[in-house]
């Protein structure tokens, strides 16, 4: 057990957990030691290795360090997703770039909007519709839905009409869009996939 001595804390990612000491945040082992000082205003879950921190406030910069705590992609940008597939999405002051663990730009381009790679493939907005781009930037499913969400398990759930189908990675409508496109519901699974990423993959029921 660890003693309940922290102002915050947050789940365990990773073997390492955010903690929260005086408005200053950092990371514990599952022994309760401080292993990453306190000093970020923000601290995300580690993914692949990585985790976001925000520096110089509430509205400060976000960068990436590693389970050392060395910051190896330098606090430079507004907002930022986690890893995912290797790639994260990083705002800048005109848009967004997606990266890769070293902080080296995958595609050569600005978004509009962050989106997340998984099993290959991230949903990407055309002309108001939604298709599936590879990590090369090639649109390999055609925009044609009205929105989309992220591949588990080789499936993603897309909206047709006002109904959710789900596509394979050939864009090929495997599961008719007889339900209820429920966004609120799609964006929780995301969340907790992009947290706890590969255990959400293992629950049972889950696509």
């Amino acid at each position: 057990a660890i003693a309940p001595r922290f102002d915050d804390a947050s789940i365990f990612s990773e073997g390492l957990a955010s903690v929260k000491i005086d408005k200053k945040k950092g990371y514990i082992d599952h022994s309760g030691k401080l292993v990453i000082p306190a000093i970020y205003d923000d601290a995300k879950p580690f993914r692949e290795g990585l985790a976001q921190v925000l520096i110089n406030g509430k509205y400060g910069l976000n960068g990436f360090i590693d389970r050392t705590g060395k910051m190896v992609i330098p606090a430079q940008y507004g907002d930022a997703t986690n890893f995912s597939d290797g790639v994260a999405a990083v705002k800048t002051k005109t848009g967004w770039l997606l990266i890769d663990r070293s902080g080296k730009q995958i595609i050569d381009r600005e978004f509009k909007a962050p989106t997340i790679f998984s099993e290959g493939l991230a949903p990407i907005m055309v002309d108001k519709k939604i298709g599936y781009m590879d990590m090369k930037g090639n649109m390999v499913i055609p925009p044609k839905f009205a929105a989309g969400s992220i591949f588990v398990n080789g499936l993603a759930p897309v909206k047709k009409g006002e109904k959710c189908g789900f596509i394979d990675k050939q864009g090929n409508m495997v599961i008719d869009a007889d339900y209820d496109w429920d966004q609120r519901s799609i964006d929780m699974f995301v969340f907790y996939y992009m947290t706890f990423g590969k255990y959400v993959k293992n629950v049972p029921g889950v696509l």
